[in-house]
């Protein structure tokens, strides 16, 4: 039953109740972890990455695309995982 109710709505982002009231885990995105194991590649000695970092990741040539996309934590940094999310297709908040 808690299989079933996942996969009815996988792109759900945040947690819920089933009938019987156990508490079902969003999925995450199929290419998350492919996204997430190339930051760590390219950046395995960070969680938060620079404004210069991400318009190497993304492609973007100015801050202000990359400001307006991505949200930032700690002074303008950006978390890697909220990074891979939202390049794997996930909501930006």
């Amino acid at each position: 039953m808690k299989a079933e109710a996942v996969r009815k709505n996988p792109t759900t982002t945040k947690s819920h109740n089933d009938k019987k009231g156990v508490l079902l885990m969003a999925r995450e995105r199929p290419d998350f972890r492919a996204t997430m194991e190339q930051l760590n590649r390219l950046y395995p000695e960070r969680e938060l990455l620079t404004l210069e970092d991400m318009k190497a990741v993304t492609g973007y040539q100015t801050g202000d695309s990359i400001r307006k996309h991505f949200p930032s934590v700690c002074g303008g940094k950006y978390n890697k995982s909220t990074v891979a999310r939202i390049l794997a297709g996930g909501a930006a908040c």
